[in-house]
């Protein structure tokens, strides 16, 4: 199961994309690179979750798509 999470301002642009992959007893955290077009792991997620940050929201697979359509050239 992978959920994604968007940072985007009022104007409702998502400038920074985010999943959590879930697996067999597992969780992986990464984050779209922009610069390197790729995942990477981070820990970022988290410490928004935990510290509020207020421009991040849950989005669809399609909204992620939509807003960075080269994080998903691989999985298509």
């Amino acid at each position: 199961m992978i959920r994604y999470f968007g940072q985007s301002g009022l104007d409702g642009i998502i400038w920074a994309i985010y999943r959590y992959m879930f697996g067999d007893g597992w969780l992986l955290e990464e984050a779209f690179s922009q610069s390197k077009t790729m995942w990477e792991q981070t820990s970022y997620l988290t410490k928004m979750f935990t510290g509020g940050e207020a421009t991040l929201s849950e989005i669809t697979e399609e909204d992620a798509k939509k807003a960075f359509p080269l994080a998903f050239i691989d999985s298509q």
